[in-house]
């Protein structure tokens, strides 16, 4: 899961998990088993939020759950692209000094 939070491997984070999620899923304790979710930690475009719903919502099954946490993704994705729109300039600015 920690590869995911690195911006250039998180798609292929989650192809991966997507591909194998029966075996990846398997390696988790059954309460663990919605941490998958983390895979979305990092997004930030509007078009995750659907992507990350889309993505987890068949799965939850499979999970055992993860309501609370798909929910806490997608907000943790809004607040970002929100951040964005609101400070993006600012934050470019900053770091390019």
């Amino acid at each position: 899961m920690r590869l995911s939070r690195q911006p250039g491997a998180r798609d292929a984070a989650v192809r991966y998990v997507d591909q194998n999620f029966k075996q990846v899923i398997d390696t988790f304790p059954s309460s663990d088993r919605s941490q998958i979710i983390e895979l979305f930690r990092g997004y930030c475009s509007a078009g995750d939020i659907a992507r990350a719903d889309a993505y987890v919502k068949p799965k939850m099954p499979a999970l055992g759950g993860g309501e609370l946490e798909l929910a806490q993704a997608k907000e943790r994705i809004g607040l970002c692209v929100a951040l964005q729109a609101a400070k993006g300039s600012e934050i470019a600015a900053a770091l390019a000094r």
